[in-house]
């Protein structure tokens, strides 16, 4: 009779936990999307809608803001969207000077080439350093990465951005596409541990076999064990794009001359264009820069969200 007392009253704290967790995730994903809603209501007024009418919150009205709910404000940013960029430096005692000159469709590109292989180069580098710590984790080397990765994890690594420019400038692959894939090309990270969970936990089945019919160790890998992971690897590589397509900070250190998009609205929040100058013109750019990622989500969102599994040989 107790026993059934006590967990009638555990089964009720549990509910009463998780409707307050629950209800704290409602109220999280309802306040990002009414920033979004907000943005992009905010990029159809006109500064006379949002600014001397002090119309912040409400629609856009008709009359004031005609021409922007007609996405003037979109076109101005296609238009106007253009900065000339230069970098300066001293390398082996001589100045170099970087300089271009950079539209809007040239940010999107370099945006999109950037967090394509990016994504790509970081995921399949993060996955075959994982199998290999997983394979080989007897030996010495690969316990010592992947205490490295955990270590990298921990301790701040902002003091690692100057080594990383000389490095860079002294191997000539400063501000090029080159440079920033040798950059991606590393293993640290929280992915570098999930992919190291998937090929822990997958079953040996697979390369015993192949290894009996022959199978080099380079067989198994790219034919049996990476195919296998691809699911967990698709799943990884959006998500990586996702945080590539919004990173500015590299574009800004690493590749100035090829500015992305993230980086462009960052100048464009310190610039001084005449046409572009009003906060909803701003937001417009800005929403030019949120809506492919949006629209990503909403096509892949089974995979973002965890579409992970582990499949194959029972044990």
């Amino acid at each position: 009779m107790k026993e059934g007392k006590s967990k009638k009253k555990i089964s009720i704290v549990n509910v009463v936990f998780i409707s307050i967790f629950c209800a704290v995730l409602v109220m999280y994903a309802l306040g990002l999307i009414s920033m979004l809603l907000w943005g992009l209501l905010t990029s159809l007024k006109s500064n006379l809608d949002f600014q001397f009418m002090d119309n912040i919150l409400g629609w856009p009205d008709k009359l004031a803001s005609h021409d922007e709910l007609r996405l003037k404000n979109y076109k101005l940013n296609i238009e106007y969207f253009e900065f000339t960029i230069t970098k300066a430096y001293i390398s082996r005692g001589r100045q170099v000077i970087h300089q271009s000159t950079s539209g809007f469709f040239d940010m999107l590109l370099n945006t999109i080439v950037y967090a394509a292989i990016g994504s790509v180069v970081h995921t399949f580098v993060t996955a075959i350093v994982a199998y290999l710590c997983v394979k080989y984790k007897q030996f010495l080397l690969a316990r010592i990465m992947y205490a490295a990765n955990l270590v990298s994890m921990t301790l701040p690594i902002i003091g690692a951005g100057p080594a990383m420019l000389e490095l860079l400038r002294d191997l000539g692959v400063y501000d090029s596409f080159i440079g920033m894939t040798m950059m991606k090309a590393s293993f640290n990270g929280m992915y570098f541990l999930v992919m190291y969970a998937f090929f822990e936990g997958m079953s040996d089945s697979y390369a015993e076999a192949a290894e009996i019919d022959g199978a080099s160790y380079y067989r198994i890998l790219f034919s049996i064990m990476l195919p296998l992971a691809m699911k967990v690897a698709s799943t990884t590589m959006l998500l990586n794009f996702v945080t590539y397509w919004n990173d500015y900070q590299t574009a800004l250190l690493y590749m100035p001359t090829y500015p992305t998009l993230a980086y462009g609205i960052w100048k464009l929040s310190q610039s001084s264009i005449a046409q572009l100058s009003y906060v909803p013109a701003r937001i417009a750019g800005s929403m030019m820069l949120a809506l492919p990622i949006l629209v990503l989500f909403m096509c892949a969102k089974n995979k973002m969200m965890g579409n992970i599994s582990i499949g194959g040989v029972k044990e």
